[in-house]
């Protein structure tokens, strides 16, 4: 009976919050984006093409986010070809920029402000990561804190 009971209050509460969280994108075409990045730069989707990319949904208040950065720039070090971008989820511009000082990233962090690109991939909170293929399917996704193994498993696919 407990267990019946669990799957029905989480209808019920999605019912009554009006909560539309659908899980991230799995498959298919990686969105395409034009964001700005926290060093003032436009970056676009086409910076993706043609090799193999890892693009990250970040918060600066997100301790695994900051955390994870170290994981995914040792990945960009063991595959030089690597393309590596982070998109802020609901986070102040100024605090993701300080946190991208701070963490040292060598790769753009690219602001969001109107959460467009996080709704194409369907992103509601960090951290997510998603692989990329150099065809610009998305041929993974990692839900949550990213470790190295994991990551590696999954960057077999698209390297």
């Amino acid at each position: 009976m407990a267990v019946a009971a669990v799957p029905a209050s989480l209808l019920i509460r999605r019912a009554l919050n009006d909560e539309t969280r659908r899980d991230p994108l799995r498959s298919g075409p990686a969105p395409a984006f034009r964001l700005e990045a926290t060093d003032g730069a436009t970056v676009s989707s086409d910076i993706l093409a043609g090799r193999p990319a890892v693009v990250h949904f970040f918060a600066s208040w997100c301790k695994p986010c900051r955390e994870e950065v170290a994981v995914l720039e040792a990945a960009r070090g063991r595959h030089p070809d690597l393309v590596l971008v982070g998109v802020v989820v609901r986070d102040d511009p100024g605090e993701a920029a300080r946190a991208a000082g701070e963490l040292g990233l060598a790769w753009p962090l690219l602001l969001d402000p109107d959460e467009a690109a996080a709704r194409a991939y369907r992103v509601d909170s960090a951290p997510v990561t998603f692989l990329v293929t150099r065809d610009g399917q998305i041929a993974g996704r990692l839900i949550g804190p990213v470790t190295r193994l994991p990551l590696e498993r999954q960057l077999k696919r698209i390297l």
